[in-house]
């Protein structure tokens, strides 16, 4: 409930340009609660119920095919809208003739009780053509937050709707057929809160079959051809040990010792085996070994201060990246900077 309230405040005073969908099955929250809610909004409104349980992918579907308005705003249940989120996305998309169709903001990156555990944003605007697009997405699983990226509604006539094939990364599938079809336009306001606690979907993504099933989700980049196979493969492996890495980190932040050593396990898969780490990452995965097998009084603040204080891509530097590009990291240089140069590389490909 707590993101509807959040669209209805954030948007009142747009009342007449903005459109509210919810769909929904879910059990905790009532038809009449969603309706309650949305009797307070003034502008247009309309509540999907669904008599069956039709998942995550189909409800996403069905809110891309009943809106109206000219761009999509998706909105998890556990994420919200910042106030001024509503006024950030207009002044974007109404400031240009013809602006970009695939804006990317920045987030709050929160807890279950709204503490923040990390603020991700750009430090100014700049557009990512395809390729240099494809390479973040591709590199860094934490680079298009949902709630932070606003869709012109015709893209999804180009890419197609969500792929339920896809399973639970059904996300990442979308954004790399985006990025690679459009690019991505970075904005520095940010807009939204993204939720990370127990319940969330995110938490329970560690196990041996979504591995498989983004790995497969890396095959469908391939046949894109849209980048070289060698630097796909460079950052197949960047990605895989970031989400390893940042789901250890996460379990240890509140102490779950046993469910850290499972996720660090999922490097031995004999899918995972065969990737290409960077130097880099190999020294972060052996520290993570050290820090999941000390006491929990020790390991846990290192991993508090690691979730409050940076993000894996921050930390690996995306050296697998840089180091197909012939660059050498730069401690000193912001991630922005950084992509600036890999970026660079899809240039004179």
């Amino acid at each position: 409930m707590r993101s509807i309230r959040s669209a209805i405040e954030a948007s009142r005073p747009w009342a007449g340009v903005v459109e509210l969908i919810v769909s929904d099955n879910s059990p905790e929250v009532t038809r009449e609660a969603c309706q309650a809610e949305l009797s307070s909004w003034p502008g247009k409104a309309r509540y999907l119920g669904n008599a069956t349980n039709i998942g995550l992918v189909g409800n996403l579907n069905q809110c891309v095919a009943h809106a109206r308005g000219r761009y999509v705003l998706i909105l998890h249940d556990d994420d919200y809208l910042l106030p001024s989120a509503t006024r950030d996305i207009l002044a974007a998309t109404q400031r240009a003739a013809d602006p970009h169709p695939v804006l990317l903001f920045g987030v709050e990156v929160v807890d279950g009780d709204g503490r923040i555990r990390r603020h991700q944003f750009f430090k100014r605007e700049h557009d990512l053509t395809p390729p240099e697009a494809l390479i973040r997405v591709l590199s860094d699983p934490s680079f298009v937050r949902a709630p932070g990226i606003v869709i012109r509604r015709d893209v999804f006539d180009t890419v197609g709707i969500f792929d339920q094939a896809a399973g639970n990364p059904n996300d990442f599938d979308m954004w790399l057929r985006i990025a690679a079809r459009f690019g991505i336009r970075c904005h520095p306001a940010t807009i939204s809160a993204y939720c990370v606690h127990e319940g969330a979907e995110t938490t329970r993504t560690f196990t041996a079959q979504t591995v498989r099933t983004n790995l497969d989700i890396f095959e469908r980049a391939v046949a894109l051809g849209a980048l070289p196979l060698g630097l796909v493969r460079e950052c197949e492996a960047d990605w895989f040990c970031q989400f390893f890495l940042a789901g250890a980190s996460r379990r240890l932040s509140v102490g779950d010792r046993q469910a850290a050593s499972q996720i660090m396990c999922l490097f031995h898969l004999p899918e995972i085996r065969p990737l290409q780490f960077s130097r880099v990452c190999l020294l972060a995965r052996l520290g993570m070994h050290l820090l999941v097998s000390v006491p929990g009084m020790l390991s846990m603040p290192v991993a508090q201060w690691l979730q409050y204080h940076g993000s894996w891509s921050t930390w690996l530097q995306r050296s697998g990246r840089l180091k197909f590009a012939g660059l050498a990291p730069d401690p000193a240089q912001t991630p922005e900077t950084r992509c600036e140069q890999s970026a660079s590389l899809a240039k004179q490909l």
